[in-house]
């Protein structure tokens, strides 16, 4: 029972925490939309991303490079066209909603 709790509380301090941080970019009610249109697809990667880092010390530096690694690209020379792209797909699900 006390294990459900704790993931039921990690889950919603997540959602928090993610609308936050989007919410200066896009707005709280976009950011509504964007966090309650994420799929299934999106909670098992990051499901997963989780389990994986936390079982073991080179799991976890292969995930952690994995953000670094994405973090990185996506600050190089495609960055403007990226962020305009997606935040044009985010809209527009948040819009579709």
């Amino acid at each position: 029972m006390a294990g459900v709790a704790v993931k039921a509380g990690s889950y919603l301090i997540s959602d928090f925490v993610q609308k936050r941080m989007l919410k200066g970019r896009y707005g709280i009610e976009d950011a509504d939309a964007i966090i309650q249109k994420r799929g299934l697809k999106y909670k098992a990667a990051a499901l997963v991303g989780a389990k994986v880092a936390t079982k073991s010390v080179p799991g976890a530096a292969l995930i952690t490079g994995g953000m670094l690694a994405k973090a990185l690209f996506d600050r190089g020379g495609k960055r403007r066209k990226a962020r305009r792209e997606a935040d044009r797909k985010l809209l527009k699900k948040a819009e579709d909603s």
